[in-house]
């Protein structure tokens, strides 16, 4: 599996959007995510509530940045996999980057799936716009086009792929994440 670049987490600190971001994992492990306020995450984070708001409108809006941050990682990581395999394998290693960046906050993200998937239909509808994004992107980074016709379905096969191997993740307790490698694997 691909090398991943280690992450300064000094720079967290700093910045005000991954501080906002990390006060919002941190409470997520605390209480149930529909219970989460953006004045319970801008009094975690330290920031007041009118600068939290600037910075995000709601608690979707923190979680697509979230996203980003973990497209961002797979990007970066990306120059790391082997461009000499096959297509399949190129996307296996690009989406077990993705998993592996998951994984560092998999207790709060795994809280954070089951609640809103249970609770909040709007913010799940927009989780899986924001996969789709992520998952047009590894394609891209494999060297496959996703413009035409044919590419926006191999966006969503990729997509299918994607969500159903997540539902191994979060089940998985393995730490180099077997169970989710050989599903992934299978799906692919």
């Amino acid at each position: 599996m691909a090398k991943r670049i280690k992450k300064n987490n000094s720079n967290h600190l700093k910045d005000p959007k991954k501080r906002v971001i990390l006060a919002s994992l941190n409470l997520a492990l605390e209480k149930k995510w529909n219970e989460v306020s953006l004045g319970n995450i801008a009094k975690s984070a330290n920031i007041p509530l009118i600068e939290v708001r600037k910075l995000f409108h709601s608690k979707i809006a923190i979680l697509e940045a979230l996203n980003r941050q973990i497209d961002t990682e797979v990007l970066a990581n990306a120059a790391t996999i082997s461009s000499n395999g096959t297509i399949r394998d190129q996307l296996f290693e690009l989406l077990m980057l993705r998993f592996d960046a998951l994984t560092r906050e998999k207790k709060a993200i795994t809280k954070i799936i089951c609640c809103t998937i249970s609770r909040d239909p709007i913010a799940s509808f927009i989780g899986l716009k924001n996969s789709k994004v992520s998952m047009k992107l590894i394609l891209e980074a494999a060297g496959i086009s996703t413009k035409t016709p044919l590419g926006q379905l191999k966006v969503n096969g990729l997509l299918a792929v994607y969500m159903n191997t997540i539902f191994t993740w979060l089940k998985d307790d393995t730490p180099d994440l077997t169970k989710t490698m050989a599903d992934l694997d299978k799906n692919l």
